[in-house]
């Protein structure tokens, strides 16, 4: 009995040896790229451009409007900042053409995380109000708009926007 104990043992030793059973390293932690570090690492500058084409009815002034509105970026940890160009184009019932071009230079809330795994960053710019500077007598002298949030979703090298639904910016990084 003790022959086969001691060969058992044995077994039992060295197949012990042969699975790794002495000091084993800790296992290697992978470390997330979170998701302002995974946006910035494209681009902490991002770009876009929008164009929106209207047909309104009487008793508006306006028959057809056209705008170009151009977003540019500029992402921190917490706050950026946006250029927002608004270039419109009126043309009103009366056959006057006016062309109007609006700039504005603001800071925006940001917030980053994960949308179905994916970076995502929300924006949150504040409500827009400025008088109009146009070649001709604007139908509405100064563009306003409410405070405006929107939530975009990193794919590929471009940021989405995917709320609200409709909105149909998308971002594309601008080199420096």
């Amino acid at each position: 009995m003790s022959v086969r104990r001691s060969v058992a043992a044995a077994l039992g030793l060295s197949l012990l040896a042969g699975c790794g059973g002495g000091q084993q390293e800790a296992p290697k932690t992978v470390e997330t790229e979170t998701a302002a570090a995974e946006v910035a690492r494209i681009a902490r500058t991002w770009s876009s451009t929008q164009i929106e084409k209207s047909l309104l009815s009487p008793p508006s002034p306006i028959s057809v409007q056209v705008s170009a509105r151009t977003s540019r970026l500029e992402l921190g940890s917490q706050l950026g900042r946006e250029q927002l160009a608004v270039d419109e184009q009126f043309e009103l019932r009366s056959g006057a053409r006016v062309h109007c071009l609006t700039k504005f230079d603001h800071a925006v809330r940001l917030r980053f995380g994960r949308k179905g795994g994916e970076a995502a960053i929300e924006v949150t710019r504040p409500a827009l109000n400025a008088r109009r500077i146009c070649d001709g007598t604007p139908p509405e002298a100064v563009l306003s708009e409410a405070q405006r949030r929107v939530l975009l979703v990193l794919s590929a090298d471009q940021l989405v926007a995917v709320d609200p639904p409709l909105d149909e910016r998308i971002y594309r990084p601008v080199s420096e």
